[in-house]
């Protein structure tokens, strides 16, 4: 009885907190962005006049590619298929695994000269979420961030990814058998929270006139070929698209994600041609 009490005892407390940390974060996000209503736009022009067509990625071990086998990242795919419309596309990946949205400014003040990039893409925010980043301070790195990245590259194309869902998120992938999730309390309070974090991703980038990546739909709802976690399991889920660890995308998942980014790419570079690889 006493163990059964301690159980109800530790899941009320959870609830409550989580409840506490939505509801908070929701107001927080709204006080955030309407703190930085002046987000910097992105200046007039067509593309950088450099002679090379080139995409430069700041981003985290997402965009990184970790998990995937050499040469199968979802960076790694889109160069390829850039290359083949396009034999002069560079490809310059300053991803750096572990970075929150803070961190990808050094990546930029670091990175390739200043306005040689046709298209920049920006693959962060999963480890803000994970590292508990309030709302406010997401907010007022993205701002800065999104004007170090128009001040560096003027004439550049941004896109911006948002954070996929990771309420699926599994401790482990066993050899054998379905994955082991989160407890159901805490699945339900990530999910909410990454609305949260997204809410600020979103606007920020609307506001700065980048274009949106939605991989958090894509998670969440696939797409006519894919389905998506509203339509498959957990377990399922897991065994097509997510590497042993439990969190990063494996090749197919990785696959799918350079699928669904190639048109915001191929537009963003000035490509025309096939879509496919």
């Amino acid at each position: 009885m006493r163990r059964v009490l301690h159980v109800a005892r530790q899941a009320l407390i959870t609830v409550v907190v989580t409840v506490a940390l939505v509801v908070g974060g929701d107001v927080g996000a709204a006080f955030a962005v309407a703190s930085f209503a002046g987000v910097p736009a992105q200046a007039a022009g067509s593309g950088s006049h450099e002679t090379a067509p080139t995409l430069v990625v700041f981003g985290d071990s997402l965009g990184q590619g970790f998990r995937a086998t050499p040469g199968h990242g979802w960076i790694d795919l889109l160069r390829d298929r850039l290359v083949l419309l396009d034999a002069r596309v560079a490809v310059r990946n300053e991803s750096v695994g572990g970075s929150r949205v803070i961190d990808l400014r050094r990546q930029v003040a670091r990175g390739p000269a200043h306005g040689l990039a046709r298209a920049v893409l920006v693959v962060a925010g999963g480890n803000d979420l994970m590292h508990g980043t309030d709302p406010y301070s997401l907010a007022r790195a993205d701002v800065a961030l999104m004007g170090d990245i128009h001040r560096s590259y003027p004439h550049a194309r941004v896109i911006v990814t948002n954070i996929p869902d990771v309420s699926w998120r599994s401790f482990r992938l066993k050899n054998s058998g379905p994955p082991e999730p989160l407890p159901a309390p805490f699945r339900l309070g990530l999910g909410w929270l990454t609305n949260v974090e997204n809410t600020i991703v979103d606007r920020i980038a609307v506001r700065s006139g980048a274009d949106i990546l939605d991989i958090h739909r894509l998670t969440l709802e696939g797409d006519a070929e894919t389905p998506g976690l509203k339509k498959i399991s957990l377990q399922e889920f897991a065994q097509r698209y997510v590497a042993s660890d439990g969190l990063h995308p494996n090749d197919r998942g990785y696959a799918l994600l350079a699928d669904f980014a190639w048109p915001h790419v191929a537009r963003a570079m000035r490509a025309s041609g096939p879509t496919g690889t």
